[in-house]
């Protein structure tokens, strides 16, 4: 999502207070992110709209109540930390 997109603030909110509930992926290798069913990043471009993207977290939140696999990952990008949610 845009940073300057007016979603921005919630849409990074609750983005990382999902990944404080994720499992951490713990392979030396990152996943291919496009063989899992669903994923997000947290300042990549995800291909989704804000809206959509929203509908995504909701959906990620849903899993983790339902007590079902949510992972994430982060890695350093130049000058910031990319989180990256994820199910398989």
């Amino acid at each position: 999502m845009d940073v300057n997109d007016p979603l921005w603030s919630e849409y990074e909110t609750q983005l990382l207070a999902l990944a404080e509930q994720a499992t951490p992926w713990e392979a030396d290798a990152k996943p291919v992110l496009g063989g899992m069913a669903a994923y997000l990043c947290l300042y990549g471009d995800n291909g989704l709209s804000p809206q959509e993207e929203m509908a995504q977290l909701t959906a990620f939140a849903q899993r983790v109540q339902q007590g079902l696999a949510l992972q994430c990952f982060a890695l350093d990008a130049d000058y910031w930390q990319e989180v990256v949610l994820f199910h398989a």
